[in-house]
């Protein structure tokens, strides 16, 4: 299946657009984890941070008491006071810091007491002094096993923070690889998703470039071939004139001069042939009518319908008063037209609606307008100013709308020649007259129930038409 350009573009972009998308979401999520990482490696030095300046702070204490006891010095119970403060907010902070992990919380739990006693049996010994008695071998063992043990334990909480650190950096680094192979392999894909998309385009575009220029010089062609199928139909009716003229001219003097020779069989054959010259002068005068709708129109210009079908109403005024019908007029807009073919559209239409009328029933013709969208169906061009509807009602015969297209169509008709006065090109010049303006006409009907012409234009030309 052949893949369109408005198919084909949108979907690449909306994979590319796909693709981006994924990778900010992959993005995020590293960036989110790297962040959690960072964030727990911080967390480990914290808590390493804090033993090392618990041990260090009861190394002070012991510092401090050491050099009271050996020199009676209140001056150096400051570092014992100092370390001793130090040791009890040291513990605090680690049980904050390792809320989280209850294998440490464990440890604390041990080393805590053992803290406890280590600072007790330090306060032992200051106390002791000041009494002036002498340090108790017993209390200075058990001190010295209860540093022991805090080394130990302290170390062995670094020992663990020193694994979940190692254990923590791995996984970041691990993190930030996948997120960074993510990130390249989908701004790859998006990349290559949008050459493709880009390529495809420009292969389109030159295609339809290619079909384009054909298209100009086939119309080019075909706008030469009308020309001269025009220039032919103008001069080949032209041409049919003089014989048709020369026809009835001689036909006329037959009549004058022979016509009580002829007889009444050589009249009637007179007559018939007389007729068909006439038919055959209108079909002409039809036919050329038709022809110069394009090749002869005026430039458009604001026209003024209301005049336009006054004028025309002054025409077939006898054909009013004959038929004893009547025409309403509504009120009517103004257009960017050509005014000629408008009066010819308006005369066509109303001289119908005239025309067609139930036998017996004398004829009642409606015209009016209105401001309209544009016609259904088909790519219409921009109206600057909207579109304008133009309806020519009658209740005469009407007929079956599947012949709807015929009507429109040259030499056409729907009843027979000797019924209905005509040609058969009154709606077709009509038609080319309308597409002449960029519009649309067409109708509504149905038999005996009359008939309402629709024609649509746009109230102002944006280009001034082919000719």
């Amino acid at each position: 299946m052949r893949w369109s350009l408005e198919r084909l573009v949108p979907l690449a972009f909306a994979c590319a657009l796909a693709l981006l998308v994924g990778v900010g979401i992959v993005s995020y999520r590293s960036t989110t984890a790297l962040l959690e990482d960072a964030r727990r490696v911080t967390h480990t030095h914290e808590v390493l941070s804090e033993l090392d300046g618990a041990l260090l702070a009861l190394k002070d204490a012991e510092t401090g008491q050491r050099g009271f006891l050996l020199t009676g010095v209140e001056d150096h119970l400051a570092s014992y006071s100092a370390g001793n403060a130090a040791v009890g907010e040291r513990l605090r902070r680690l049980r904050e810091l390792t809320a989280d992990n209850p294998g440490q919380r464990r440890r604390l739990d041990v080393v805590g007491p053992l803290v406890a006693a280590r600072l007790a049996k330090l306060r032992e010994s200051i106390d002791r002094h000041r009494a002036g008695l002498p340090p108790a071998a017993e209390s200075l063992a058990a001190g010295k096993r209860l540093m022991d043990e805090l080394s130990l334990r302290l170390a062995e909480m670094a020992a663990e923070e020193l694994r979940l650190l190692g254990e923590r950096e791995r996984r970041s680094q691990a993190a930030a690889g996948r997120a960074l192979a993510m990130v390249m392999l989908g701004s790859l894909l998006a990349a290559l998703v949008t050459a493709l998309a880009y390529l495809a385009v420009r292969r389109e575009l030159a295609r339809r470039r290619a079909a384009e220029t054909k298209l100009q010089s086939f119309n080019r062609e075909l706008e030469r071939s009308n020309r001269e199928l025009q220039d032919f139909a103008y001069v080949a009716s032209h041409d049919l004139q003089e014989p048709l003229r020369k026809v009835q001219a001689f036909g006329d003097r037959m009549r004058s001069k022979y016509g009580e020779a002829l007889g009444p069989e050589g009249r009637d054959y007179l007559e018939r042939m007389q007729n068909a010259a006439r038919r055959m002068a209108v079909l002409i005068n039809d036919l050329l009518t038709f022809s110069r709708v394009s090749t002869t129109g005026q430039p458009f210009a604001p026209v003024d319908l209301n005049q336009v079908a006054r004028d025309v109403m002054g025409d077939l005024e006898v054909r009013v008063q004959q038929t004893g019908g009547s025409v309403e007029l509504g009120e009517l807009p103004t257009l960017d037209a050509d005014a000629l073919q408008m009066r010819q559209l308006l005369q066509n239409l109303i001289g119908n609606a005239l025309k067609f009328h139930r036998p017996g029933e004398p004829p009642a013709v409606k015209v009016g307008a209105r401001a309209v969208g544009p016609p259904e169906g088909g790519a219409w061009p921009p109206a600057p100013d909207g579109w304008r509807e133009l309806t020519v009602e009658d209740r005469g015969i009407g007929f079956d709308e599947k012949y709807l297209d015929r009507i429109f169509t040259p030499f056409q008709r729907l009843h027979a020649r000797g019924e209905y006065e005509g040609t058969g090109m009154g709606l077709a010049v009509c038609r080319r007259i309308v597409e002449r303006h960029g519009g649309q006409i067409t109708a509504r009907s149905a038999p005996e129930r009359g008939t309402t012409f629709v024609v649509t234009l746009p109230a102002k030309q944006l280009a001034e038409p082919d000719s």
